[in-house]
């Protein structure tokens, strides 16, 4: 690890020192490098190798080292849908502080798009080093599979798991935070549970609902599914207020469950709306919880407890997988990246010994 960290503390210091040269001149001599900056030369014969990869230096058999290019910006574009709610502004935000780190060896550049947008179209008329692509809820044709794999660039797909069919992803292991909704929940002294599945049923959103379904009756618990058709590119959060508001008025606002989990963090607007609407208390009369990351649940009322991984996690653990790709180019490696969520308790899940 020391090794690692003094391997990139050099990497930046000569990064800048190459402001100092001209393509194609001769740089500092290993030697020079050993004595100029107090290291060993272990470590700087793995900083010119590390510059090598990224195309700065070259090294020359019995000259010396040279310097290729002066400065080395891999445009990261970042595509992400246009649908409303701030998940995509969150990461953005979160992606341009990790690449940051690297000291301008990465420009990010986040690209909206229609979320119906063809993805062929979108991705052929991207001009990128690597691709960080946010998208829209619908699934992946086996086309559109076979024709993102023929690309030159990498390009990852967000909350994916697509590593079986060799196609770069990352993943926020919903089983495991629909165990944790599961786990919560109960910790809480709620048995009967909700779900409003708010969101097109494609990728992790598949996985958590069926993962929900599945831990709950591992652990007893009982869990009625409140209908709720959703297409890509429907605005969830008047899915999610129409969905509920027909099921309380069905029943005249009575509830057979104590606690409600909503698949998607935006969509908790809609849910509040409607049991507002029928004077239902949140969360002394139900417990509400959410799945995501952006920032709306904290500022809804009450405050909604979500479940989801960092964001700024998520962007630093992408970032170093793309930098790895790059410092270690193989055409067979695959950046597959695979992140933990966790729980962020705010105030829309009381405990069931305290319900009114």
């Amino acid at each position: 690890m020391m090794m690692k960290q003094k391997t990139r503390e050099l990497s930046e210091q000569l990064v800048t020192e190459l402001n100092r040269f001209h393509a194609g001149g001769r740089f500092y001599s290993a030697r020079e490098m050993v004595n100029r900056y107090g290291v060993s030369r272990r470590v700087v014969n793995s900083a010119i190798a590390e510059l090598s990869n990224r195309g700065m230096l070259e090294v020359r058999p019995k000259s010396g080292v040279f310097v290729k290019r002066t400065s080395l910006m891999r445009t990261i574009v970042y595509l992400y849908p246009d649908w409303p709610g701030d998940s995509p502004q969150y990461l953005r935000e979160s992606l341009k502080t990790a690449f940051d780190q690297y000291r301008g060896t990465y420009l990010l550049s986040p690209v909206p798009y229609p979320s119906f947008s063809d993805i062929r179209s979108l991705l052929e008329n991207c001009n990128a080093d690597a691709v960080i692509f946010g998208l829209s809820g619908k699934a992946l044709t086996h086309e559109e599979t076979a024709f993102i794999n023929r690309l030159p660039m990498p390009v990852i797909c967000l909350e994916r798991q697509m590593a079986d069919v060799s196609m770069h992803s990352t993943c926020g292991n919903s089983e495991y935070g629909a165990l944790l909704v599961v786990n919560y929940l109960m910790k809480h002294g709620h048995n009967r549970l909700g779900l409003l599945p708010c969101e097109p049923f494609s990728g992790e959103v598949n996985i958590r609902y069926n993962s929900f379904l599945a831990y709950a009756q591992l652990f007893g618990c009982a869990v009625e599914v409140i209908p709720c058709r959703t297409n890509s590119w429907d605005y969830a959060v008047e899915k999610a207020y129409d969905a509920m508001m027909r099921y309380l008025d069905r029943r005249n606002g009575k509830l057979d469950f104590t606690a409600l989990f909503v698949i998607s963090d935006d969509s908790c607007k809609g849910v509040l709306r409607a049991l507002n609407e029928h004077e239902i208390r949140v969360p002394e009369d139900l417990s509400v919880i959410g799945y995501g990351y952006s920032r709306d649940p904290c500022y809804m009322n009450p405050p909604v407890t979500t479940v989801a991984c960092s964001p700024e996690a998520s962007a630093k653990s992408l970032a170093e997988a793309i930098d790895d790709y790059f410092i270690h180019p193989d055409p067979e490696k695959i950046i597959t990246v695979r992140n933990l969520p966790i729980v962020f308790e705010r105030k829309s899940v009381g405990m069931v010994s305290q319900k009114g």
